[in-house]
């Protein structure tokens, strides 16, 4: 459920969320954890707001270099998958 006092969502302290968490965007409307957390993990990362069009930001994905980190490692796991794909169609499997 909601964090203590109604906050921002999230089971307690240290950010941890369940998928059924709600949370409140900056915009102030609120989205199921489970439902933003794909869109914001993987590109484009510039998600709109059904409700009212802003840009989608919520601490938990737009801390200070946070969104730079997301997108790094996004490229990352993409550039390991390709490289494991290669190989596989190199060795015949």
């Amino acid at each position: 459920g909601r964090g203590a006092g109604g906050g921002e969502g999230g089971g307690g302290g240290g950010g941890a969320y369940r998928k059924t968490d709600p949370i409140r965007t900056l915009c102030g409307h609120w989205y199921h954890f489970g439902c933003l957390d794909p869109h914001m993990t993987a590109p484009p990362f510039d998600m709109k707001c059904a409700a009212c069009g802003e840009p989608i930001e919520h601490t938990h994905w737009t801390k200070a270099g946070k969104r730079a980190l997301l997108e790094k490692r996004w490229a990352f796991e993409e550039a390991r998958r390709r490289e494991v794909g290669d190989v596989g169609d190199f060795l015949g499997f």
